[in-house]
């Protein structure tokens, strides 16, 4: 198409239409909208351009990773890729497709039907320290341990007798200025108890187990986010923040079980507590502005650039609204009458 561009260029025809096969490149397309500024009338049409966009996001997660999601028709096969080459494919459910991505150089890109939708990553995240509070047991240690291992620089308050406590780190009142979020384990929980109101309402990120339900601010209705056989894990917004509660019992087990095929626990426990904590973690964003360039939405932005395809303006060109006269229908309906009266008369009946 380059070279065609560069031909209309010199010698600009005075119409042209163009049957694409893919979406032009943003350069290209910026090139059709300067044609048609300069007097061309420029069309186009395709059969086989979806509408497709991307976004990607960081996940509030020490571990980096970033979470992509795709817009684009149901069934079509999506290949995801960056700067280095194809990450993965997969073929979209719904209205798209979604994926978790441990790794990312400067840009994700989707391609669908030979387009590519290219969205970078647009922040970053600060991230702050986690408060873990219980009583001394196998709950609160692998919980503190699953964090720990994860990343996350944690303050715990592990209450092991009636006054008696031990303190890692420097455990104080919750609040957003220093922790991305709060983990009750049990009702001796005090700590979190008393300022989980304020403290979520002001942004924080609110985790409670199954000994711990009633610790924490109400708010809107409950998203079920996971479902087991012996309960669920819900979240629901109250104020700006978020609170997550786990209705099942003996979440550690999980951390020393070995079925469903797990091939190790311990890791797949870390994630699972990553994921329960980015879910409802506070975490500053700071704005990056991306080194490559980006076309989030590469069929939106044709659309913008010269309009809608001309098949989808003959269609509605081409519709055409028949109002029948009443005048019209009144004779039809004398006919019929008449027609009825003479079919009578021919037969012999009065």
């Amino acid at each position: 198409m380059h070279s065609a561009l560069a031909s209309w260029t010199i010698g600009a025809p005075s119409a042209l239409h163009v049957k694409l096969a893919s979406v032009p490149s943003p350069r290209e397309r910026d090139w059709l909208r300067a044609l048609s500024r300069a007097g061309t009338s420029v069309t186009w049409e395709s059969d086989h351009v979806p509408a497709t966009a991307t976004t990607v996001t960081r996940i509030i997660d020490p571990v980096p990773t970033w979470r992509a999601a795709v817009a684009t028709p149901q069934g079509s096969r999506v290949v995801l890729r960056d700067d280095l080459g194809v990450i993965d494919s997969a073929q979209a459910a719904n209205f798209g497709a979604r994926a978790v991505l441990p790794s990312l150089q400067q840009r994700l890109g989707a391609t669908v039907n030979g387009t590519t939708a290219w969205a970078a990553v647009r922040d970053s995240v600060v991230l702050k320290r986690l408060l873990v509070e219980g009583q001394a047991g196998w709950e609160t240690k692998f919980a503190i341990a699953a964090l720990q291992e994860r990343g996350w620089t944690v303050d715990a308050l592990t209450h092991v007798a009636p006054g008696v406590d031990v303190r890692e780190g420097a455990p104080a009142d919750p609040d957003t200025s220093r922790y991305a979020a709060v983990i009750a384990i049990d009702t001796s929980a005090t700590l979190i108890a008393q300022n989980a109101g304020p403290y979520v309402r002001s942004g924080g990120g609110l985790v409670t187990l199954h000994d711990a339900a009633g610790i924490g601010p109400a708010g809107s209705p409950a998203v079920v986010l996971e479902k087991r056989s012996n309960g669920t894990v819900t979240a629901y917004r109250s104020g700006q923040g978020r609170v997550l509660r786990v209705g099942y019992p003996d979440v550690w087990r999980n951390r020393v079980a070995d079925r469903d095929g797990i091939a190790d626990p311990m890791a797949a426990n870390r994630a699972w507590w990553g994921d329960i904590v980015a879910s409802v973690a506070h975490a500053p964003r700071i704005s990056v502005r991306p080194e490559r360039t980006i076309d989030p939405a590469p069929l939106a932005s044709l659309f913008d650039r010269i309009g809608a395809p001309s098949s989808a303006a003959r269609s509605v060109s081409t519709a055409r609204e028949y109002i029948v006269p009443t005048y019209l229908l009144f004779a039809m309906l004398i006919g019929a009458l008449l027609l009825e009266w003479a079919s009578r008369r021919f037969r012999g009946e009065r």
